[in-house]
């Protein structure tokens, strides 16, 4: 059909045999007539060529063709009318998604994950679900949710972890004299995911018998070195009778044990079974503390109860912990901090920190910590801080 500018006869030419005025224009389609100006199939041009009266139409250029679907351009590729035909998805594109139970996702450790849209022959698709975390069958015992039903440590007895205080002696006799309590800590049962509560560490239980001129209750039944010979009062002048026995010259008690002394001293103890730290920074600036004992003419000689291990038969875990200077200190300003380093969980520890010229007490502050820390510098914006003295 001359002058439609289609492929009528679908040989794959337009107006052929027709003719045509030299230098005339046209638009054409050379492929289905049912496609032309539909999507990508868009008319082309043709011009007539000659050079007498009439011409014939030149081969048709320009004109668009279905073509493989590319997902998200928002076109109709296959000119039948209908966008992005087979395409689920924009190829690049992501979402977020989820396969574990309804009303699982985001409680407890279950989280989304995400898709991603790929091409596939023909269009796009969203990919697998990569990153999610769904419900586990059951729970660790670490105080995660794993199972995802908003309790944690189901079926468990404890938590990998915790601790308790716990105590195995004889009734009446925790926290009497030398006695204190212990820790449980939370370990794996024999299947390597349950739970139960495990030994009494570090507790101290009452001895068989006294330990004569201690001056300690050793057998926690409320009474000092009762059946020992009564011990001697007397000691040499200038030395202090102490738990039971002389000091050395030059020293201090302090809760029953004996002490440096000199022309400064702070002297620290608590109220409950701890670890805690004294820390001290003179005006060298070098912190003395069970790290470095010896700093700037200060000493640390009585660091109490480690890691929750006495030192001797004579440390009750609560102090004291002593640094002293035996001579003249640095004028200067000092700066103070008890760092609670090992505690008992759920324990609390009420702490006193006496400073000494000599033997006359200038200042005394106290206070309480209830919480395991590690190493912190002494500074005045640590949590350990205490106050600071000027001499």
């Amino acid at each position: 059909m001359c002058g439609n500018g289609l492929d009528d006869n679908c040989n794959g030419r337009v107006d052929e045999d027709c003719a045509c005025v030299p230098g005339m224009t046209q638009r054409c389609f050379p492929g289905d007539p049912a496609l032309a100006g539909r999507g990508v199939c868009v008319y082309g041009t043709s011009t007539c060529e000659g050079t007498g009266e009439f011409g014939s139409w030149s081969a048709c250029v320009g004109a668009g063709a279905p073509r493989a679907v590319e997902c998200g351009m928002g076109m109709d590729f296959r000119c039948n009318g209908n966008v992005d035909e087979g395409c689920e998805c924009a190829v690049g594109s992501t979402r977020a998604c989820y396969t574990g139970p309804a009303g699982s996702e985001a409680r407890g450790a279950c989280r989304a994950g995400t898709q991603t849209c790929a091409a596939i022959p023909g269009g796009s698709a969203w990919g697998g679900c990569t990153g999610e975390i769904t419900p586990a069958a059951r729970d660790l015992c670490d105080g995660v949710d794993r199972d995802c039903n908003g309790t944690a440590n189901d079926g468990c007895t404890c938590a990998i972890g915790a601790n308790r205080l716990c105590y195995t002696g004889p009734a009446g006799t925790q926290s009497v004299g030398i006695c204190r309590s212990g820790t449980q800590p939370c370990v794996r049962g024999a299947d390597g995911v349950s739970t139960a509560w495990g030994g009494c560490i570090n507790e101290v239980r009452p001895a068989a018998a006294e330990v004569c001129a201690n001056g300690l209750d050793d057998n926690c039944n409320g009474m000092v070195d009762e059946g020992c010979p009564p011990p001697s009062t007397t000691c040499p002048t200038g030395q202090p009778r102490c738990g039971g026995v002389c000091c050395a010259a030059g020293e201090a008690c302090a809760a029953n044990i004996c002490v440096g002394n000199g022309q400064l001293r702070f002297t620290l103890t608590w109220d409950v079974m701890a670890d805690l730290d004294l820390h001290v920074v003179p005006p060298c600036g070098t912190e003395i503390y069970y790290g470095r004992l010896s700093s700037c003419g200060g000493t640390l000689d009585r660091d109490s109860c480690p890691a929750l291990r006495a030192t001797d038969g004579a440390d009750r875990c609560n102090g004291p912990e002593n640094i002293f200077w035996p001579s003249a200190p640095a004028s200067g300003t000092y700066l103070v901090c008890v760092n609670p380093w090992q505690m008992n969980s759920g324990s609390t520890a009420r702490w006193t920190l006496n400073v000494y010229r000599g033997t006359m007490l200038i200042r005394t502050f106290t206070g309480t910590r209830n919480s395991s820390t590690s190493y912190v510098r002494c500074t005045r914006t640590a949590a350990s801080f205490v106050g600071e003295i000027t001499i």
